[in-house]
């Protein structure tokens, strides 16, 4: 009798759906896990990049003062000689910032 007490469709139906409901709150524990991982691996992301970009900009503009100052037929040496170090010196700290703020090593979550 006891057998067929665990036979009956309705005891089945509510062991499988206290089972179904088991699997659906572990698989909601891990979901929340993976979403915080990628949550704090894409905020790392965005501020190296808003770091970075800063960097880059300087660069950018550095280089573009540099390069109309070379290019510039009235320039003296001496204006030509200070521009490249002025962008040899922005090159360096951007640099310096672009090491400073590295990109998130790569993760599996």
């Amino acid at each position: 009798m006891r057998v067929r007490r665990w036979l009956d469709a309705r005891t089945t139906a509510y062991v499988v759906v206290a089972l179904m409901l088991l699997a659906q709150i572990a698989f909601g524990f891990q979901l929340r896990t993976v979403y915080r991982c990628q949550q704090k691996y894409a905020t790392e992301t965005a501020h190296a990049l808003a770091e970075r970009d800063g960097a880059a900009k300087a660069d950018r503009a550095a280089f573009d003062q540099m390069f109309a100052v070379l290019l510039d037929t009235t320039a003296t040496p001496a204006d030509r000689y200070q521009a490249l170090l002025t962008y040899s010196e922005v090159r360096r700290e951007s640099d310096q910032l672009r090491e400073a703020h590295p990109y998130p090593a790569p993760r599996t979550c």
